[in-house]
């Protein structure tokens, strides 16, 4: 009878340890679970923030594409805005100065 009742003691402190080991594993869990509604709410704020910020280029967007052009238009407006031709006029520019420089340097000095 006293093994009976030291064994069934062993046997509840042995169920009390595991159940303290899978009550600690669920509070981990509890934690990290109340963490994701936080998560969730600054990536659902920031989503809405960053799509408050764009709706009014969107706005304009829709504005710019009602307008209708001409192809002789488009064209136009395409050579006067691109920004590889500014770029190559610039370094055009850059170049002329540039050889009157090297020019400078062979006229005589007074």
């Amino acid at each position: 009878m006293i093994i009976r009742d030291r064994q069934q003691k062993n046997d509840n402190a042995d169920c009390r340890i595991r159940f303290l080991f899978l009550e600690g594993i669920a509070m981990q869990f509890e934690v990290s679970f109340s963490f994701q509604p936080k998560i969730t709410t600054s990536l659902l704020m920031t989503g809405l923030f960053v799509f408050m910020l764009l709706s009014p280029s969107v706005r304009a967007q829709e504005q710019s594409q009602e307008r209708r052009m001409t192809v002789i238009e488009a064209v136009q407006t395409a050579l006067v805005e691109n920004h590889e031709i500014r770029a190559l006029q610039s370094a055009t520019q850059a170049q002329e100065m540039d050889i009157g420089i090297a020019r400078s340097y062979l006229l005589p000095r007074i």
